[in-house]
Parts: structure tokens; C-alpha cells; sequence
């Protein structure tokens, strides 16, 4: 694969994650800094339901768990 290639990859990746509130870069960057299990725990509580705890994904409007609107 050519680098504009990969350049054009990268860029669509970072336009998804960046409608979702996420920084692709900022994310990878703050892992390789050897930062990961401070970065996991975050992670964990950021992708949880506020009021029953579930897991939740970035794309879910109701909390799977409890049904409840989600942020």
C-alpha cells in the first residue's frame, strides 16, 4: 500500500472517531507513552452506563443494561 494510501486511511479513521468525541491520536499517543493502564481505566469508566454500570458502546443511544438514556 502507498503511503497516500495509508495517509487517506488514517484520515477516514480519524474523522469516525472524531464524530464520536475521541481522538485517534491523542488515544494511540497516551498508549505508547507506556501510560496503558491508566488509559484502560479510564476508558472503562468512560464506556459505562451512569446509572446501572453496564458497559456501553459509542454508538449506543440507551444503556443495554437499564434501558436508561445515554450522555
Amino acid at each position: 500500500m502507498d503511503t497516500r494510501a495509508q495517509d487517506s486511511i488514517c484520515e477516514k479513521f480519524e474523522r469516525y472517531f472524531k464524530k464520536r468525541g475521541e481522538s485517534l491520536r491523542g488515544n494511540l499517543s497516551r498508549i505508547n507513552s507506556g501510560d496503558v493502564e491508566a488509559w484502560l481505566l479510564e476508558q472503562g469508566a468512560k464506556w459505562r452506563c451512569f446509572y446501572c454500570g453496564a458497559p456501553t458502546f459509542w454508538d449506543e443511544k440507551r444503556c443495554p443494561g437499564c434501558g436508561k438514556p445515554l450522555k
